[in-house]
């Protein structure tokens, strides 16, 4: 340093703020610090011994990026401060402080002078209690040490969504029933046990089970959650299993990972100086097919969907009534409430839920009816339709109007795709006469302009291919559940959930029911047309 201190009469209260950043993190073994804390405390300390100052404490951050405030050391120096123990605040350079302009020169400006605390920046040769044209540059530097953090930040950013776009797993740690390869950290295996636990977990629900009945059977039998499973593969065994949640089950219920699909970019940082995400458009979203082997087939992954959304708005029960969630307000839409048994004849019965919530303001009416005699009726309905199933003779035709039917969907989606394809070409090569000067900034603009509102009512198109109605299942698997129900004295639910989209229950106890097979949808159909009904099933 070109000047001495130890003259000044003053006396000084020293704080030493030392920060690791993210992008200079060094790896640690045992309890050892880094080379980086080591140099920043030696050229600290001397400083401090060749100028005879009162060194009084110091406060070291590891790890963390300095595009934020928000330290625990740094924010236990600031509380030091406000107490009045340290009048003095020494670092390597400026970009220890932070990385963050606004912030920084609000600390070295405004913050330390109010509090008659002296700033010193050892490598920037930045003394706030001198005055000096060093001082004056202070501004500048933060700048550049902001946009430093901010060219760090695209450029990570670069890397990783390279790498996703390769189809490598990006993320601390591996999803509950993976493991990281030891070869390729990017890389997905299956974790056995882990594996075993996932798995049960789709079978409990497909056989009815509830998320939160789920939760509680795990954690009676001291299965580890995912968190202390993690801790044990690592090496640090825990006595304490914890207890598993229904949103934890319900999360590996719903992550497609499980299937072999590896999806990433959900989320994106706000901008590299928040830490808040937001989510992305799910058209960006990036989606590896077969990124590892599978732990649960993509059939039973839909299935445990569909279970899902036949449940949807129906709030937890002890009583697991074999069609719940399946009914529907024909007239407001929304979902029908199974009371529980009355003492007397041992009934239950179903309510408009929107009805029993605002009954007092006539939003709808009661559509009340008695669920025990209409799921009786029902379960001898589909029995009725499944056995016409198997015996149709009209099947055959049924099934191949179906399979054409795909067929010219398939046919319109791959047209509407190369449609889109030739339209990107036209306008890359659009750009391209515009760079060469072939044709002019409007006239680009002009025809980019109509080229890319075709493009978006073609995607617009194909979108509306992909959101119609849900898909069927294989007519093989249609087959295996229908003989499956066939076979069973007493469905379960999650059984008939597959075999019903939903049942609309009018105003004086009259039902439509909706398949999830065409076929069964078919049958029906016909049944009511040659009975000269209405088209609703009454119960």
């Amino acid at each position: 340093m070109t000047h001495q201190i130890s003259d000044y009469k003053k006396n000084w209260r020293v704080a030493c703020y030392i920060r690791l950043s993210k992008e200079d993190e060094k790896s640690k073994g045992g309890m050892r610090e880094s080379e980086s804390v080591a140099n920043q405390r030696s050229l600290l300390q001397s400083y401090i011994k060749d100028n005879d100052l009162a060194f009084v404490k110091e406060y070291i951050d590891d790890g963390i990026s300095g595009t934020t405030f928000d330290r625990p050391q740094f924010n236990a120096m600031i509380n030091d401060i406000e107490k009045g123990f340290i009048n003095m605040v020494i670092t390597k350079d400026m970009s220890r402080l932070g990385r963050d302009y606004i912030q920084s020169g609000h600390y070295i400006e405004q913050y330390f002078p109010s509090k008659g605390v002296r700033y010193i920046s050892l490598l920037d040769n930045i003394d706030t209690y001198l005055d000096n044209s060093n001082n004056d540059i202070a501004p500048f530097k933060a700048i550049l040490n902001d946009m430093y953090s901010k060219d760090m930040s695209k450029k990570i950013r670069s890397v990783l969504k390279s790498k996703k776009e390769q189809g490598l797993f990006i993320g601390r740690a591996a999803p509950y029933g993976y493991k990281k390869t030891l070869d390729n950290r990017h890389r997905l295996e299956t974790d056995p046990v882990a594996a075993l636990v996932v798995e049960e977990i789709f079978q409990m629900f497909l056989d009815g089970f509830g998320v939160c009945r789920i939760a509680s059977i795990l954690s009676e039998r001291r299965v580890p959650i995912p968190a202390v499973h993690n801790q044990i593969n690592v090496g640090n065994m825990s006595e304490n299993f914890g207890l598993w949640t229904h949103t934890g089950v319900r999360r590996i219920l719903q992550n497609e990972i499980y299937t072999g699909k590896l999806i990433q970019g959900k989320y994106k940082k706000l901008n590299y100086k928040s830490k808040k995400r937001i989510e992305n458009e799910k058209e960006t979203w990036l989606v590896t097919l077969d990124s590892h082997e599978p732990i649960i087939p993509q059939e039973v992954f839909d299935k445990a969907q569909r279970l899902f959304e036949a449940r949807k708005g129906i709030r937890p029960s002890k009583h697991n009534y074999l069609l719940s969630g399946l009914f529907r307000c024909y007239d407001c839409g929304s979902y029908i409430s199974l009371l529980k048994k009355d003492k007397k004849y041992g009934q239950v019965y179903g309510r408009c839920g929107r009805y029993v919530a605002y009954s007092k303001f006539e939003v709808c009416t009661t559509h009340s009816f008695n669920y025990t005699k209409f799921e009786e009726y029902a379960l001898d309905l589909l029995r009725d339709l499944c056995d016409k199933y198997v015996s149709s003779a009209e099947m055959s035709q049924i099934i191949a109007k179906e399979k054409s039917n795909k067929r010219d969907n398939e046919a319109k989606k791959l047209l509407i795709e190369k449609e889109i394809s030739k339209i990107q070409r036209r306008i890359d090569i659009l750009y391209e006469d515009r760079l060469n000067g072939i044709i002019t900034a409007d006239n680009f603009k002009r025809m980019s302009d109509k080229a890319s509102a075709d493009s978006q009512h073609l995607k617009a198109q194909l979108e509306a291919f992909k959101e119609s109605p849900k898909a069927y299942q294989s007519q093989k698997e249609q087959e295996k559940i229908i003989k499956d129900f066939l076979s069973l004295k007493e469905p379960t639910r999650a059984l008939l959930s597959l075999l019903i989209d939903r049942i609309e229950v009018h105003e004086g106890q009259e039902f439509d029911i909706y398949f999830n097979f065409p076929e069964l949808q078919s049958i029906m159909e016909r049944q009511v047309a040659k009975n000269g009904n209405t088209g609703q099933t009454h119960g």
